[in-house]
């Protein structure tokens, strides 16, 4: 009875203090906080609300742009989270219901496109070197500005503009998309068609006056040989007296740049007669602006010599400080003159210099040595080409010889060679260390030596024969050189000049991507690829998606320090991804990188113990930098 009592009160208390919480829970309340997501493509088209409605247990909110889309309400704790809302037209919504409640509105989107901008040059493959380094696009949808401007630059000349919207917000009308270009490359003209920019380099008109005077009426000037260059690809060329015997020879239409004009031979040529110093100009420069006219003047004057002997203690070399030279090229600093004096050890140096074709002439050397006349073998004058990132040297020669009496009683003549090298001082490693130079009488070999380049390409063919057996008829000497493999050779008089004309070839790289299209977003922006020739460091490019993660090298030598040059390609290392394979396709190697991925949690082929149960496990794994990691994973435990 006892026992029986006990229970019958503990039932009792139990049920009292039941029926003294229920009150008391039936007054608690709770916060439901609702929100709104939307997934149609960023509104593009303009379907969506302004706002929507959302009601629960009696209480409506308003849900729109100025509160994030979402809203809060307080309602009985034991209330569900059944919300209410509205659906706009064209869309879908579904619930997810919690203390949080988010509601998805869906609605399909049109197809967005794609669009590329290119642009194309009209300027002789850039012969003169006048295309910038890179240009601004600007995408205009139906005319107005929309995104930001790219920037195209060699070798793709290519910008793409992605997901952009088909058709105007609202509407089934497909937008049109063309293009700007921001800035017009200096000495071009642009158009535009569509998505395609053409900038076509506007030209100007070359002239070459000629005056040659002084010469007896009998003498033959057939042979005059005058030589121009510039960055037109018609360049250099060689003009004969045929050509300018009226005056002039006029180039027509040419690319814009500096431009020279050498005599080479008209010493020679006049028999008994020197050159007029004071009244001749054997080497002319002009800079040539697009859509302008510029003329080269190339002056010779004959006379007799005079009977005037040097003093003893005269130093033809003592007014040399007083050389000028003037530099034209397309740098903003241009024209540039400076003396001899300014030279610090023979070299003057110009830093900076803006990329392109440039000229350097001496515009004093013919009156620059009293008693001495200035020989045609001479190099007063000469083109050269500089490089975005390399720099490029003019080897400038005069030649002076003493103003011979106009009594030739000299029976014996110096016939100095010299030995001028065009190939970016030896860039390549391709110039060879000796050549073997060979004098001719009246084109018959007489005398050979081997040139090199610790006499600094310069020997003198002394005390040669100055007439013939008759003691009358002087004895006509020339000079030539073996064959040197890669270069052609000009010979100007004595001088001779090597072009350097190596084979060249182009080499590609490109990359691939294993990362299932990026889709951790892991993928760099870009990696730095290094091409070496087996030797050196060539040159380091930059993949990216702008230009599909591919580029080329151009005008690459076949042979470099005499060997065959063995072109290969690194890359940079890349974080998060692993190189399988790199395949060579000829000219092109390709690298593929797969993302690396972390090794699968072992199991030993256990399964769980207690499904749901939580356990630790750390392990170690090596990281493609080599670093090792402890990971901690947290699963269900394994007997």
């Amino acid at each position: 009875m006892k026992k029986h009592l006990q229970r019958i009160v503990s039932l009792v208390c139990v049920l009292a203090l039941a029926f003294s919480v229920i009150p008391a829970m039936a007054e608690e309340y709770d916060a439901r906080v609702i929100t709104a997501k939307w997934k149609d493509g960023d509104n593009q088209e303009g379907f969506r609300p302004d706002h929507v409605d959302a009601s629960l247990a009696g209480q409506k909110v308003t849900l729109n742009d100025d509160n994030g889309w979402t809203a809060e309400v307080s309602v009985p704790s034991d209330t569900g989270n059944n919300w209410t809302f509205d659906t706009p037209d064209g869309y879908t919504a579904t619930l997810d219901e919690g203390a949080i409640s988010v509601i998805t509105y869906n609605r399909p989107i049109a197809a967005t496109i794609d669009v590329s901008g290119t642009v194309t040059w009209d300027d002789s493959e850039n012969a003169g070197k006048t295309r910038p380094e890179s240009v601004q696009l600007m995408l205009l949808a139906d005319g107005e500005a929309c995104g930001e401007p790219l920037t195209a630059k060699a070798p793709a000349w290519k910008v793409t503009w992605t997901d952009l919207a088909a058709k105007k917000a609202g509407t089934d009308q497909a937008i049109t998309y063309t293009v700007r270009q921001l800035q017009t490359p200096d000495g071009y003209t642009s158009s535009v068609s569509g998505t395609e920019v053409t900038n076509t380099l506007e030209t100007g008109s070359l002239k070459l006056n000629v005056s040659v005077a002084g010469a007896p009426e009998d003498a033959d000037l057939s042979g005059l040989s005058l030589t121009v260059d510039g960055p037109d690809p018609s360049m250099p060329k060689t003009i004969s007296w045929a050509q300018v015997s009226g005056g002039s020879f006029d180039f027509g239409t040419v690319l814009p740049g500096a431009y020279l004009v050498r005599g080479t031979n008209a010493d020679t040529l006049v028999e008994g007669y020197i050159m007029d110093a004071g009244n001749s100009k054997v080497a002319d420069a002009v800079y040539l602006k697009a859509g302008e006219s510029a003329a080269l003047t190339f002056k010779y004057t004959y006379k007799l010599p005079e009977e005037t002997d040097a003093p003893e203690d005269y130093d033809p070399m003592a007014n040399i400080g007083n050389l000028s030279f003037e530099i034209l090229g397309p740098d903003a600093r241009m024209p540039i003159t400076v003396t001899y004096s300014q030279f610090t050890n023979g070299k003057y140096e110009l830093p900076d210099l803006a990329a392109g074709v440039y000229t350097v002439v001496e515009r004093n050397a013919e009156t620059l040595v009293k008693y001495y006349t200035l020989t045609g073998a001479s190099v007063t004058g000469m083109k050269l080409e500089v490089s975005p990132d390399g720099t490029a040297t003019a080897k400038l020669f005069n030649q002076y010889i003493p103003a011979p009496t106009p009594e030739p009683d000299a029976e014996f003549v110096d016939i100095p060679v010299t030995k001028t090298w065009n190939d970016n001082n030896n860039k390549d490693g391709n110039r060879p260390n000796a050549i073997t130079v060979r004098l001719y009488a009246d084109g018959v070999e007489v005398d050979s030596h081997v040139l090199t380049a610790t006499e600094n390409w310069v020997y003198t063919f002394a005390e040669k024969p100055r007439y013939k057996e008759d003691n009358k008829t002087e004895i006509v000497y020339s000079v030539n050189e073996d064959t040197v493999p890669m270069y052609t050779v000009e010979i100007n008089g004595y001088n001779l000049v090597n072009n350097y004309h190596p084979e060249l070839t182009s080499i590609s790289v490109s990359k691939i991507w294993q990362d299932d299209n990026n889709a951790a977003k892991g993928r760099p922006t870009s990696i730095a690829m290094t091409l070496s020739d087996g030797q050196k460091n060539v040159t380091v490019v930059v993949l990216n998606a702008e230009n599909g993660w591919s580029a080329t090298v151009n005008n690459l030598p076949t042979v470099v320090n005499g060997q065959p040059a063995k072109y290969a390609w690194k890359e940079q290392e890349v974080i998060g991804y692993t190189l399988v394979s790199v395949k060579e396709e000829g000219n092109s190697m390709v690298f593929t990188n797969a993302v690396w991925t972390r090794p699968d949690t072992p199991t030993a082929g256990r399964t769980p113990k207690t499904t749901g149960e939580t356990w630790y496990v750390f392990e170690e794994y090596d990281t493609p930098l080599g670093v090792e990691v402890v990971i901690n994973h947290v699963g269900d435990c394994f007997d």
